[in-house]
């Protein structure tokens, strides 16, 4: 849905469903292979009651959930 480029060294994504991902600054791709791999391992209604996956440390992700 819309890309934004924070404070010039990172980028956030808004996905359709109001999903919201933090991606690394310094590796943005591996970021989305994280989520790619980490949502393939949910169902939808688990991903709906997701409000922003922050994927920036590659080696884990924070989740928080929609109140």
């Amino acid at each position: 849905k819309k890309i934004e480029y924070i404070k010039k060294r990172r980028w956030d994504i808004y996905l359709k469903n109001e999903l919201k991902l933090m991606l690394s600054e310094n590796s943005p791709k591996t970021s989305i292979q994280n989520f790619i791999k980490f949502k393939n391992n949910l169902s939808e209604v688990d991903i709906n009651n997701i409000k922003a996956l922050d994927l920036r440390d590659n080696s884990k992700i924070v989740i928080v959930y929609k109140s």
